[in-house]
């Protein structure tokens, strides 16, 4: 087994990792508050999924979400991961 010496000889082995999200983490970030980035688009929710934000992406947003994908070479899927991430709103507003 690996140990990593700028960590202070910490396990660095995979095996260790628990892929499964704790439960008291998995409540925490299921719901989030949601600014949407286009622009054009007034869209603000707080306390929804990620889940109900992308239906919002993808009814309202699929010609941007296309556009983002062919103009910066990226598949769909991460345009609509790296817009979902610039959507979060960690704080009330």
């Amino acid at each position: 087994m690996e140990k990593c010496e700028s960590c202070q000889g910490a396990d660095m082995s995979l095996e260790k990792i628990d892929p499964e999200p704790n439960a008291d983490e998995e409540s925490f970030w299921e719901i989030m508050n949601f600014n949407c980035v286009f622009p054009s688009c007034n869209y603000k929710r707080n306390d929804i999924s990620e889940e109900e934000f992308l239906i919002h992406l993808r009814d309202m947003h699929n010609d941007e979400m296309l556009d983002i994908s062919k103009k910066e070479n990226i598949p769909i899927k991460i345009a609509e991961m790296m817009t979902v991430s610039n959507s979060k709103v960690f704080i009330n507003s």
